[in-house]
């Protein structure tokens, strides 16, 4: 496993956002998976081929356009106010109910695109916003 995590390393320069999307995305493209013995298995040649910074980008946009276009539409707006926003003024401002701007926000989370602190959404990385 060492020289997996040496070339993921590398390749993300220890950025903790980037390593999770990173793997993520080697996951998705079945370059590391899980073995019927329950084991990793990766292929590190075809990682190192990867452009991390290209992989991760590409990763973000797809699961980005995977949203809801209207859900799009929010976090366009809302990644106008900087690293975060409040609920309450981005309904506001796009003209919606607080309502309808809280049921697009899970899909987010779950990505782990962004998170929660009180009344605060946070982009989880300068990157996503």
């Amino acid at each position: 496993i060492k020289p997996l995590a040496q070339l993921v390393y590398q390749k993300t320069e220890g950025n903790p956002f980037f390593i999770k999307i990173f793997l993520q995305s080697l996951y998705e493209e079945r370059l590391l998976t899980i073995s019927n013995s329950k084991s990793w298995i990766w292929n590190l040649s075809k990682i190192q081929q990867r452009s991390a910074t290209d992989n991760v980008l590409e990763f973000l946009l797809s699961r980005l356009n995977q949203l809801p276009s209207s859900s799009q539409h929010l976090l366009a707006i809302a990644s106008c106010f900087g690293n975060h926003f409040e609920v309450e003024l981005l309904s506001l401002v796009c003209n919606q109910s607080y309502s309808d701007v809280i049921q697009a926000l899970p899909a987010l989370f779950n990505m782990g695109m962004a998170y929660q602190i009180g009344n605060q959404i946070f982009f989880a990385h300068d990157r996503v916003q």
